[in-house]
Formats: C-alpha cells, structure tokens, sequence
C-alpha cells in the first residue's frame, strides 16, 4: 500500500468518525493509518479517543502500546499492554510484547514470565524464545536502557 492510500483511509476514517463520533474502530482504523504514516502522536490520540469511547477493546490498547515502543515510551506501552491483558489473559501477543519490553527496559526475570505465558498459550517456540531473549539483550547492551 502507498502512502497516497493511507491518506485515504484516514479521510474515509474521518468521514466515518463525522458521521458517528462514537464509532471506537474508526478512530483505531484511523490511528492505524496514521501510524503508516510515522504520524505516531496523531496515532496515538485516536487511539486514545477510541479507549475512551470503548475502553474493553484490548486491540486498542495493544496497538497504542507499539506506538508508544514506537516513541521509547516503554512504560507507557507496558502500561497500555496491562490492560489489554486484564482485558484477556489470554492475550499472547500482549504478553510476548510485554515481555520484550521488560527485557529491555532490564526486568530480565518478570519478561521472561511474560514470554514464557506466551510459549504456555502457543504463541512461538522455545527456540524463537531465546533468539527474542538475545535480540533484547543486545539491545540493553547497545543503548543502555
């Protein structure tokens, strides 16, 4: 997809929120598309505005959570990944990006929990478990965080 369809989907996403303020997957289809865009603080607020309209939809909350990785906002992505896991426990996806990020941030242990939680609900393998454990190491060693 090129960048000219992404500035359509935010219009058509625009119309559909001028149409229905209350419709939350407008705001995250919008923020989605922002997103694309490197537009990630204009990502961020419809997705905000989506939690706010329909505060139980985990995928929002996952989605704003990348975007925040996006930014270095770690702690705010750990936060927003929270939710979405109290939304879900289930949610492996959540629990294996939660887990990344408390690696990096250097909370080696409570991450490996997480990735383990997502080996347990069948998200990847033990294998793919320790070239992500390495891949985050590396990073904490690189860029000190």
């Amino acid at each position: 997809m090129n960048k000219q369809d992404y500035y359509g989907a935010i219009s058509d996403f625009t119309m559909a929120i001028v149409n229905d303020p209350k419709f939350a997957l407008a705001y995250y289809g919008r923020g989605i598309a922002k997103d694309y865009l490197q537009d990630y603080r204009g990502a961020i607020e419809d997705l905000t505005v989506g939690i706010q309209i329909d505060p139980k939809d985990k995928n929002i909350y996952y989605y704003r959570a990348c975007i925040k990785g996006k930014l270095y906002d770690f702690n705010g992505a750990i936060s927003d990944l929270d939710i979405a896991i109290m939304i879900d426990p289930n949610y492996v996806e959540a629990y294996a990006t939660r887990g990344m990020l408390r690696i990096v941030l250097g909370y080696k242990d409570i991450g490996h929990m997480d990735l383990t939680k997502a080996i347990e609900l069948g998200l990847f393998s033990n294998e793919k478990y320790n070239a992500i454990s390495a891949k985050c190491t590396e990073f904490v060693v690189r860029y000190g965080h």
